[in-house]
């Protein structure tokens, strides 16, 4: 196979983690997004949002994957 038959292989699935955030997830980029907004001046560095940006990535993770398995069926 020569470099102009390659196939590209695209991973699809920051397309469908960017679109999962904007419908599905929107409630978790909000809420870990006003904690972020909260925590701006804290220069002590006690202050995170994991508790928020765990949330978000659950819920995108689970958004994703039922897409992804659904297309592989």
């Amino acid at each position: 196979m020569s470099e102009e038959e390659e196939i590209e292989i695209v991973d699809i699935r920051h397309e469908l983690s960017n679109s999962c955030k904007q419908s599905r997830c929107k409630p978790e980029v909000q809420d870990y997004e006003g904690c972020v907004k909260r925590i701006e001046g804290d220069e002590t560095g006690e202050k995170n949002c994991m508790l928020w940006a765990m949330d978000l990535r659950t819920c995108v993770d689970n958004c994703v994957s039922e897409t992804i398995f659904a297309r592989l069926k």
